[in-house]
């Protein structure tokens, strides 16, 4: 399974099971200065290197992904999958639907 979408309350789930994992918050920097999930780092799908600074990752860790609304880490999860990441998660609604805890 190289891409799912999960609810706010199946990714914070598995979130939780997945401790070695890798969280990317895709959004700007000012957004994402707005707040955010606890441990996320931020790297903005709209920067021109966004696929380099990926490609720089570890391919086999659970990687998750969110956004605003979910749309945005749609497309980073598929173009992530297309550069052979193993397991990519993306939060539907994005971090409009998160009912977890913020930075």
């Amino acid at each position: 399974m190289p891409h799912a979408d999960f609810d706010s309350e199946t990714f914070e789930r598995q979130l939780e099971q997945h401790q070695d994992r890798i969280l990317i918050d895709v959004r700007t920097p000012e957004e994402f200065s707005d707040g955010h999930l606890p441990t996320a780092v931020n790297i903005d799908i709209y920067d021109p290197e966004f696929l380099d600074r990926v490609s720089q990752l570890d391919r086999n860790r659970p990687t998750f992904v969110y956004c605003r609304s979910g749309s945005r880490s749609y497309s980073a999860a598929l173009a992530m999958t297309d550069l052979g990441f193993r397991s990519v998660f993306n939060l539907q609604r994005g971090i409009i639907g998160w009912n977890g805890a913020l930075e």
